[in-house]
């Protein structure tokens, strides 16, 4: 779901973009398809970019697996990709491998990369006052860097963290074409109610309520018109695909952008771009519809170097 404000100051540069001869091939990549929820984002703001998609399925959802088994394998997808796809900036549109990956890819790596915040501050500045609710995996709501943010942003203001995993799975479904019922969207969302109320009873604000929901995690803006329905009480969605987008924008349109960076011959132009690679044996047509409606044709299974530890 594109965001309906997409009215900033960048949107100078966007009408720059679409003068340039440049036509940068960017490399957007998630465990799963949570990055189809930026990738449409980027499409607006850079239309005339060549993308290829890469979701390592195989090791889907990453938000439970432990660090040490993890990083490894974000970096041996990763640089695969850029390898055989050789993309001029890479998005890592999962919230869980930026936290994690970021500093390590960007020194291993020598292309640009641009990676997911959660987005706290603009639920912080769009709302005067009441408890913010992160929704994100495990592997996110535990880390230093969400503490840190909030630091920065939060104030005087409650943050309440809630890992629900189950949402990925959700994602995954809807957009492999079955049904999510309202069952089960309300089943998560009970969980979910249960801990914000938890958090909120020992809270020093009694009074407090909350007025804010961030999603922290890429897949769970794909189920955000299913939570805003379901959700009692009014109050305010965030994610941060836009943010994503404009700021891939402002890296694009700088003048110290190496648009020859990597650049492909024009006969690999025809056969490497505006695809989407995938890491597990399983079948995946159930995705080709929904890929095929954003321009992408299925390349097959990403060969990765270092396979290491087998899905769970």
């Amino acid at each position: 779901m594109i965001a309906a404000d997409l009215i900033n100051p960048l949107n100078v540069i966007h009408s720059q973009m679409t003068h340039l001869n440049t036509q940068p091939h960017i490399l957007v990549f998630d465990s799963g398809v949570g990055g189809l929820s930026v990738l449409p984002h980027l499409q607006h703001e850079l239309p005339r970019a060549h993308y290829t998609y890469v979701m390592d399925d195989d090791w889907c959802p990453y938000g439970e697996k432990t660090d040490d088994i993890l990083l490894p394998r974000i970096v041996s997808v990763i640089g695969r990709a850029i390898e055989l796809c050789r993309p001029q900036l890479v998005v890592i549109a999962c919230n869980t491998a930026s936290t994690l990956a970021m500093d390590t890819l960007r020194e291993t790596f020598t292309l640009p990369f641009v990676g997911v915040v959660p987005a706290l501050k603009p639920a912080v500045e769009s709302t005067a006052s009441g408890a913010v609710v992160l929704l994100a995996t495990a592997a996110t709501v535990d880390r230093d860097y969400i503490d840190d943010l909030w630091c920065a942003f939060g104030g005087q203001r409650q943050l309440i963290k809630v890992a629900c995993s189950d949402l990925v799975l959700l994602a995954e479904e809807k957009l492999r074409g079955r049904e999510v019922s309202a069952e089960q969207i309300g089943g998560v969302l009970r969980a979910i109610e249960a801990e914000c109320f938890r958090s909120l009873s020992v809270s020093a604000q009694d009074d407090e309520s909350i007025s804010a929901f961030v999603l922290g995690c890429t897949h769970f803006p794909l189920l955000r018109d299913e939570l805003e329905s379901a959700w009692s009480q009014p109050c305010l969605w965030f994610d941060s695909g836009a943010a994503i987008a404009r700021r891939v924008l402002s890296l694009v349109a700088a003048p110290e952008f190496d648009a020859d960076s990597l650049a492909l011959s024009p006969r690999d132009r025809c056969s490497r771009l505006s695809q989407w690679w995938c890491t597990s044996p399983a079948s995946n047509d159930d995705l080709n519809e929904v890929f095929r409606s954003l321009g992408l044709t299925a390349a097959g299974r990403l060969p990765v170097i270092c396979e290491g530890m087998p899905a769970a």
